[in-house]
């Protein structure tokens, strides 16, 4: 084989290659995050967020509808935390609709 020849073949393998790790990286990127979630921001003020985390479930009168997605502090207001979460497009959220931090603690007996 002549070596313009290798190079041909070693340069169209690296191109197949690139176009497969590239549809892979979408492929995942959209079965990571569920394309069609309502993502809607949450501001709380006077409420503790203890133990509250990323990934943790949202739930509407007990079933499980969304995740949440981030946390930080508001940089717009202050003492404020921002809640970023991630709901099922047919979950019924309307205007009035209220969030509230609720544990679910559980105590074992022993």
């Amino acid at each position: 084989m002549e070596p313009e020849a290798r190079y041909t073949v070693v340069g169209a393998v690296v191109i197949i290659l690139v176009a497969i790790f590239a549809a892979l990286l979408i492929w995942l990127r959209s079965s990571g995050e569920a394309s069609g979630d309502h993502r809607y921001k949450i501001y709380f003020e006077h409420q503790s967020l203890q133990g509250l985390q990323v990934r943790g479930d949202v739930t509407m009168r007990g079933i499980k509808v969304g995740a949440i997605t981030s946390l930080r502090f508001a940089s717009d207001r202050p003492n404020a935390v921002e809640v970023v979460i991630a709901v099922a497009p047919d979950t019924p959220v309307r205007e009035s609709t209220g969030a509230v931090v609720e544990r679910n603690l559980q105590r074992c007996r022993w």
